[in-house]
């Protein structure tokens, strides 16, 4: 009998893998169904003068850890990451080169914008793109191609995931729990890090076959020229509502937006992935919708794993068993919040 529930489990994986294989096809050949990882350009900044400055560019990386969703607006061609609300001991932070920027408080739901501005202007300048060079469909290897692909995320409303339970296009989300929702319009996204190898489980059995590679830390590379500053703003303040505003003379390596728990508190086998099906999604309530997933056992690296990640088991890994991974929701046509 447990075999036969290995062999269905295994079964159910397999076909949904192939799904995956055909939905990223159709994707990214640009064909008539859905486009969950969209290339958005913008022809106006493609000028000369752009391709000039190419060379006196300063770029900055920011990352994003931790319980949040990403969504693409198809309606103002932007991202936007909502920061799942948490009591301690999840801290929403954001830092500078290790620095960190005082944040406002309380968090309203006013939205958040992340920008590059003319400092003459004040004008944004809009231009974002996810990296996608086509890695395993089935996510199980890994390569130097594709490995940096944004969509290493998992999409809860993709056929991997939900996408059964999806009405309208979306999966049901209670109000008012992602806080701040902040809004990219420039750069290029992309999966920083992956978490090692993961095992799958729905609906609470003993079997977890193999899920693959996924990604633990997204990353967003923002290029400015001189006479451009890079803001974090938060929306229709009246005054000092800049959360950072760094100029181009001034602008960091790095900066970080987290929401996990401080390293000192983390526990290797502590996972939080079901936080998003406690907390969020009320039409994911049935425990057999419910996914679990855990680190392979022997542990299996990703290329691009992260660089507290040790190699061996003797230490204490960086967030434990996945608890504290970004997801994306792929088809919903509506904002997050």
């Amino acid at each position: 009998m447990k075999k036969e529930k290995n062999a269905r489990a295994e079964e159910a994986i397999l076909s949904v893998n192939k799904s995956r294989r055909e939905f990223i096809k159709t994707a990214t050949a640009g064909a008539g169904g859905m486009a969950v990882y969209p290339l958005v350009s913008s022809s106006a900044n493609a000028s000369a003068s752009s391709a000039k400055s190419f060379l006196s560019q300063k770029t900055v990386t920011v990352t994003f850890e931790g319980l949040m969703i990403f969504h693409y607006r198809r309606d103002v061609e932007e991202y936007e990451v909502g920061i799942l609300a948490l009591p301690r001991p999840h801290i929403f932070a954001i830092n500078a080169d290790g620095s960190p920027i005082t944040l406002p408080t309380p968090i309203v739901g006013r939205p958040w914008r992340l920008q590059v501005i003319d400092n003459s202007t004040g004008r944004p300048r809009r231009d974002i793109n996810p990296t996608e060079l086509h890695h395993d469909p089935e996510r199980l290897l890994d390569s130097n191609a594709g490995q940096f692909d944004f969509s290493w995320i998992a999409d809860f409303e993709s056929l991997e995931f939900h996408a059964d339970l999806v009405e309208h296009r979306e999966l049901s989300m209670t109000p008012n729990l992602l806080k701040p929702i902040i809004h990219l319009s420039n750069g290029r996204l992309y999966t920083k890090y992956k978490i090692e190898k993961l095992t799958r489980n729905q609906g609470g059995g003993s079997a977890f076959p193999d899920f693959g590679f996924m990604t633990e830390t997204v990353a967003l590379e923002v290029s400015l020229n001189s006479g451009e500053a890079l803001v974090l703003k938060v929306e229709n303040v009246a005054q000092n509502g800049d959360v950072f505003h760094f100029r181009y003379e001034e602008l960091p390596t790095t900066i970080a937006v987290e929401n996990t728990i401080p390293k000192a508190q983390r526990r290797p086998d502590d996972s939080h992935f079901h936080l998003y099906y406690d907390l969020l999604f009320p039409n994911v309530s049935a425990r057999n919708k419910q996914y679990d997933i855990k680190l392979k056992d022997p542990q299996e690296l990703p290329i691009n794993y992260h660089p507290d990640r040790p190699r061996d088991k003797v230490h204490p890994i960086t967030i434990g068993s996945y608890p504290c991974g970004a997801i994306y929701l792929g088809t919903r046509q509506s904002d997050l919040a």
